[in-house]
Parts: C-alpha cells; structure tokens; sequence
C-alpha cells in the first residue's frame, strides 16, 4: 500500500478495515451460494408481482396503497442488497482514493 497527499487521515486500523471489508464484500459475490440467493430473491420479486396483479385484476378495492409500498420497499432493497457486494469493490477503491491511498489489487481468478 502507498500513500500520498491524502485529503482525511486515516489509521492503520481503518485502512485495515476498509480493505477488509473490501475484500470480504467482493467475496460474497463470488461465494457457489451467490446465485441461489438471487435466484431465491427474484423469485420472491416474481410472487409479489403476481399478487399484486391477482388484487388488481379481482380484488373489490385493488392494491392497497401500502401492499404497493411493501412491495415496491422491498424490491428496491433487495435489488440494492444484491448489488453491494457487486460494487462494493469500487466504492472502496473510490473511498480509498479519496484518502489518498493506492494499492495494487491481485485477482485470485
């Protein structure tokens, strides 16, 4: 790791944890559970989107507006909690370049 003219000053520690981090975050993504986990999700997305469509078309009062907020809350999170670990590499390096520090990065693939 080296450093130059950084903007914040941080620790060793906090270098550290970021890096950790990091690399933790980006190995979520590669996990072999990954896929199932998006799998899962998007089937759940798909449910939701059946139900909602089933109220619409033959509920009495339609979609209420809180089943709409439900659903639209949670696939907008889930689809955020699926891109963490997926962007978590560069948001880290941006952070990281921010503070001035720069690495060299060693693919394990």
């Amino acid at each position: 790791m080296h450093r130059r003219g950084r903007r914040r000053a941080l620790s060793d520690d906090q270098e550290r944890e970021l890096l950790n981090t990091q690399a933790e975050l980006t190995a979520l993504s590669k996990h072999p559970s990954w896929p199932t986990l998006e799998r899962v999700i998007d089937q759940k997305e798909r449910r939701l989107h059946k139900r909602l469509l089933a109220q619409a078309l033959h509920g009495l009062d339609g979609v209420s507006p809180r089943a709409q907020a439900y659903a639209a809350g949670y696939i907008d999170g889930m689809r955020y909690f699926l891109l963490v670990p997926e962007n978590a590499e560069a948001r880290l390096e941006q952070a990281l370049k921010e503070y001035g520090i720069t690495q060299e990065v060693t693919s394990g693939s």
